[in-house]
């Protein structure tokens, strides 16, 4: 007999009943699971109902099992698996699993087992409805039930390289509707998953989004092993919405993934509260000028002795906690001859000039770092090696854009750690600690070699080993890009509050973004420090606009423009929102950065509510005028702190 619960997924004859308090009905879902094969014998990718044995359900404490089957023509049963359901009173939620061992191929030779799609469709919402979905982009992108053209787009759960520019980022989606409410998040198997939203989709024009999981992504791959559960929470839609959904997110990442707050992070190294609760920037040194075989005249934007006057001026402004990440120390400038870092480069003063920096820093208060990249490989540099580099399945080695080195051949993590146990003590040994940044760790490409293949989780496996070593080194760790597999290794990060950037490399921003709103803020704050992107040149509004979001400040500057490539400002272009910045997040409101962000409410444009679990709230109007907000009067560019 099925299970009672106030938040269930159960059995119920011939459908999965769903209900949860709120919910204006229970929802009735026949359509459990979809599959995609690759069919043998008609040599084709095809998508088959599953067939789910109803009369064969069983329920154990806390729990039931179905069994299901896939079909196909001549040879019936191709694949079989069983669907597991168990409840998790503890956290309000339910967990539906495909365990490794329950899965049949019946005769490979006959059909292959591809996706598994589960809950398609799930709690569809019909056109012109109040809502939402919620898809695991950006900081977090909102998809309204308004949109009157028929699309459907299957988002690889942390990006595949040909889906770069979609920023998915984490393992969460959800649905926020009048009737209904409900997140999800991949617990098990999530390296290898997709989010597939629906919008206005086919003859019912309905819109949902579900978890697919990919068990092979080509046909010709090995079936990837391993458990796979999606967990639900199924809310009151009238106390829910993407806050709720990243509250939930949060807690996961805390219980499960080993994400820890400020307050358990501080005692790992003596400079993590002045890196938490500090300014953060980037100083850029110099590059070459663009060349495809990286041999462009080197163009300098900043000496260490120029970066140590900025720092010097800031200070003086009463920026006094800095962290600063130097870009274009090493050899050649940034991104100039990667794997080979050293000497450190000679024309901003050299390894000399790079000690007398970080011994000012020692003096002052300043942590002095690094920006540095561990997986990009150029054919300039000393230690270049095919050999470490990702092969596609063709059997090329994958050779990305060129930067300021000339074409990128992209190394398989497995290999570029030898570089990183190789330089990254010396850069310890050189005075370097307290932090360091790592760019480009997004989307990729799995490796195909003969001897270091590497399919996705083990991609991210290697990664997060060079991640582990760096971090252990000098304590704590940026990151460019919140890519949910490396949370818990991370202590900052950009975070992407904008979906223009986007629009110029997919149509998906066009298609699928409406809204983004700081989902991964509120499931972040209080464990990783993250910044916007667009703020720093909108002055004191793009200061209260970070403090908005829970965000801490961070420029980007040097002492001149250099042309091309990488013209970066100078520091007066962003002084008063590093001065205002720094008064707000760093000083007046740096009690809060060690408190659970709980929601962020946007009343009107540049009108904001920031709630914390400690019942601060804060009414924020970063616009020209004064403004009404919860009742009370916020002057112009302003701040109110209002405890609930």
């Amino acid at each position: 007999m099925p299970i009672a619960s106030r938040q269930r997924i159960a059995p119920n004859d011939s459908h999965l009943e769903c209900a949860a308090d709120g919910w204006a009905k229970p929802l009735a879902v026949s359509d459990v699971a979809l599959c995609q094969l690759y069919n043998c014998l008609e040599a084709r990718t095809e998508w088959s109902r599953v067939i789910v044995e109803w009369e064969r359900a069983a329920y154990a404490e806390g729990g039931w099992s179905i069994p299901c089957r896939v079909d196909i023509p001549f040879v019936k049963t191709v694949i079989s698996f069983l669907l597991r359901g168990f409840y998790r009173p503890e956290i309000s939620a339910v967990d539906i699993s495909i365990p490794e061992d329950s899965i049949v191929e019946h005769d490979a030779s006959f059909a292959r087992l591809m996706r598994i799609d589960l809950l398609p469709g799930f709690g569809g919402a019909a056109y012109g409805e109040a809502g939402y979905l919620l898809l695991p982009c950006l900081a977090g992108v909102l998809h309204r039930f308004d949109h009157a053209v028929s699309r459907s787009e299957r988002i690889a759960i942390y990006a595949r390289q040909d889906q770069w520019a979609m920023r998915s980022n984490f393992n969460c989606i959800g649905m926020q509707r009048n009737d209904l409410a409900w997140c999800a998040i991949v617990t098990e198997g999530d390296c290898d998953a997709e989010a597939v939203v629906q919008s206005h989709y086919d003859e019912e024009a309905k819109f949902s989004v579900h978890i697919g999981l990919v068990y092979r992504w080509e046909h010709g791959d090995a079936r990837t092993p391993g458990n796979r559960t999606v967990r639900y929470y199924l809310l009151n839609p009238a106390q829910s919405g993407w806050a709720a959904f990243a509250r939930c997110y949060r807690r996961f990442l805390r219980d499960e993934r080993g994400m820890r707050t400020w307050r358990e992070k501080y005692p790992s190294h003596p400079k993590m509260s002045a890196f938490a609760r500090g300014f953060l920037m980037k100083i850029f040194q110099g590059c070459k000028r663009p060349d495809l075989h990286g041999r462009g005249e080197y163009q300098s934007a900043t000496s260490f002795a120029e970066a140590q006057e900025i720092l010097e001026l800031m200070q003086a402004e009463g920026i006094e906690r800095i962290t600063v990440e130097l870009v274009g120390w090493n050899h050649e400038g940034h991104d100039g001859r990667y794997p080979t870092r050293f000497p450190i480069n000679p024309v901003e003063g050299g390894e000399e000039g790079l000690r007398a920096l970080i011994g000012w820093g020692e003096r002052h208060g300043v942590i002095v770092s690094v920006h540095d990249n561990a997986l990009d490989s150029y054919e300039i540099a000393d230690d270049f090696s095919h050999a470490d580099g990702i092969v596609l399945r063709d059997g090329s080695h994958w050779r990305n854009v060129p930067w300021c080195g000339g074409f990128n051949w992209r190394m398989c993590p497995t290999q570029s750690i030898r570089h990183v146990q190789r330089d990254y003590p010396r850069m310890k040994e050189l005075g370097v600690d307290g932090h360091y940044y790592i760019d480009a760790l997004a989307a990729f490409n799995t490796c195909h070699s003969a001897e270091h293949p590497a399919n996705r989780s083990q991609y991210i496996d290697a990664v997060r080993e060079i991640l582990k070593f760096t971090k252990n080194l000098f304590g704590a760790l940026s990151l460019e890009v919140p890519f949910g597999p490396y949370f818990d290794l991370m202590d900052g990060v950009y975070i992407d509050e904008a979906a223009e950037g986007m629009c110029a490399f997919t149509d998906f921003g066009r298609n699928f973004v409406d809204e983004v709103v700081p989902f991964l803020p509120v499931a972040l704050h209080n464990s990783v420090r993250y910044h916007r992107g667009s703020d720093a040149s909108a002055g004191k509004a793009g200061a209260l606009r970070s403090l908005a979001w829970g965000a801490m400040p961070f420029i980007e500057v040097a002492a001149r423009k250099i042309s091309e490539s990488h013209p970066m400002p100078t520091y007066g272009n962003f002084a008063e929102y590093a001065r205002e910045g720094y008064r707000l997040c760093c000083v007046e409101y740096a009690d809060l950065v060690g408190v659970d962000l709980d929601d962020v409410t946007g009343i009107a444009p540049d009108l904001f509510v920031t709630s914390y679990s400690n019942g601060a709230n804060l009414l924020i109007n970063a616009s020209a005028t004064p403004a009404t907000i919860d009742g009370k009067l916020v002057p112009r560019q302003s701040v109110v702190r209002a405890e609930a």
